[in-house]
């Protein structure tokens, strides 16, 4: 069934990371608790509110997807049609959600990081919105902070104009067609953002202004900023 906008609306959810950044936790980012509820479950939660997803698919480590399963069934996860097992890289686990979705060209697909729980309504929407003007579209914010280049990490090569930087975050929305076949085109040669794989085919890509709160939990530290952002906002 497609919903108001007259489209299918399918979300991707990479959540097959090996999490080497969180330390002890390595492995189970996802599975990681945000005031009592898994991380996962916070994205995942956020999706299945939205008025205009239709579907859901989360891309787990091969030795997860029942673990993931069970969380979907727990908390009463009601888009998620299917969990599968990724592949040995983010390029490589989304790539093959690509290739069961059975999705037409026409329709959007919105990929949005498991581990990135504070996803609002308003920026799904105007991701797809951006998505079905331009057919590719990736949520930024403005860079803020100085930024040097080091080719070797110890003498500094440049410094880079903020003006022209933005930090990529997730949602990223496509047309089935353009990510299908960037994600073709790019074969082995992967990429941290998905976007960048449908830049290297020649094609523009629009940019959606995100929001500061829609981390990405990385590395411990975000853990404790993650619990505050949730406190904020429910107190809304």
């Amino acid at each position: 069934m497609k919903n108001s906008i007259g489209l299918k609306v399918i979300a991707v959810v990479p959540a097959a990371g090996s999490g080497v950044r969180m330390g002890k936790a390595a492995g189970d980012k996802p599975f990681l608790e945000i005031q009592g509820r898994p991380v996962l479950v916070e994205t995942l939660s956020r999706l299945d509110a939205s008025n205009v997803v239709d579907r859901i698919v989360v891309v787990a480590k091969e030795n997860c997807v029942a673990r993931v399963e069970k969380l979907v069934s727990h908390y009463g996860i009601q888009k998620v049609t299917d969990v599968i097992a990724g592949g040995a890289t983010r390029t490589g686990s989304v790539s093959r959600a690509l290739g069961m979705l059975g999705a037409e060209a026409e329709d959007i697909i919105l990929i949005h990081d498991g581990v990135r729980p504070f996803v609002t309504d308003d920026i799904i929407a105007r991701s797809v919105a951006a998505a079905i003007e331009t057919g590719a579209a990736v949520t930024a914010i403005p860079c803020t902070s100085t930024i040097k280049r080091s080719d070797d990490g110890l003498t500094v090569n440049g410094t880079l104009d903020r003006k022209l930087l933005w930090e990529a975050q997730t949602p990223q929305a496509f047309r089935a067609g353009i990510i299908q076949q960037a994600y073709e085109l790019a074969g082995e040669d992967g990429a941290t953002d998905d976007s960048a794989l449908v830049e290297r085919t020649g094609r523009g890509v629009a940019v959606v202004p995100g929001d500061r709160r829609n981390i990405k939990v990385t590395v411990p530290g975000d853990l404790e900023i993650a619990s505050a952002i949730l406190a904020s906002m429910e107190e809304r």
